[in-house]
């Protein structure tokens, strides 16, 4: 009777499951993507870019690397050459690639293009005008205003959470990828070893194993305390019961013997 009040207990938890790591995770598998569906079949920090064959790619966001446009993470460059495979970029002082000055980042292809400045003049090339007229200046038109970069900071407080303040720069933890809310989520996982201790990877998600919960505050899944409570409370039940049961059989035998004399 003592192990009772455990066999149940241990039944009831082992179909609830405690806790989630609670990421989404990209569907893309071989970067095919719909247009009309958009970038939510892409993977993270990934859009849907249309080719000159009108087919849909998934691609990486500018200034992101990934395999086959999926887990794709923030690159981190150390000089200006590691920023070739993005064309038209510099690496900037926070260390990662972005547009040079007199471009702009054009949202559909995720490529740095001419900036495109209002009402400025277009001007025919190698005009064919007998004498050559000559043509006004250009107008000066005001430097390209420097866009306060959302990302600096100067501690780990200044960044969200899972993440950190790494050269004056907010980056993911290692193991986190920033989304499409621009918040750092857990990596999609492949085995259990990825997901670190008490969890396990289940459909390509760390999930807390059984008995275990997620605390936010530490990041990792722990035993939590109203689980420790109901184990507490089933053994003092079972204790005593089993009390309850050897004062009875301990009742029984005395009057019984007493009922014999």
């Amino acid at each position: 009777m003592f192990i009772f009040p455990y066999v149940l207990f241990v039944v009831w938890c082992t179909h609830h499951s405690f806790g989630d790591l609670s990421a989404t995770y990209p569907n893309q598998l071989n970067g095919l993507c719909s247009p009309n569906l958009g970038s939510t079949q892409c993977g993270l920090n990934a859009v849907c870019v249309i080719n000159n064959y009108r087919e849909g790619r998934c691609r990486c966001r500018m200034g992101m690397i990934g395999r086959n446009a999926y887990d794709c993470e923030l690159f981190i460059c150390r000089d200006i050459y590691q920023c070739q495979s993005f064309p038209n970029t510099v690496c900037s002082i926070q260390q990662f690639c972005v547009c040079k000055p007199g471009f702009q980042l054009d949202q559909s292809t995720q490529t740095c293009v001419n900036a495109q400045f209002p009402n400025y003049p277009i001007y025919p090339n190698n005009p064919n005008y007998p004498n050559n007229p000559n043509y006004p200046n250009y107008p000066n038109y005001p430097n390209i205003p420097n866009i306060p970069n959302p990302n600096y900071c100067t501690s780990d407080l200044q960044c969200g959470l899972n993440a950190i303040c790494f050269n004056n720069n907010c980056q993911c933890k290692s193991g986190y990828i920033l989304d499409e809310r621009s918040v750092c989520v857990a990596k999609p996982c492949q085995d259990d070893y990825q997901c670190g201790a008490n969890a396990r990877c289940e459909n390509y998600r760390c999930v807390c194993r059984s008995w275990y919960e997620y605390d936010h505050s530490s990041n990792e899944c722990s035993f939590p305390t109203s689980t420790l409570i109901l184990i507490i409370f089933a053994s003092f039940i079972g204790l005593l019961i089993v009390v309850i049961c050897c004062a009875l059989f301990a009742y029984c035998c005395v009057h019984g013997t007493s009922r014999k004399r």
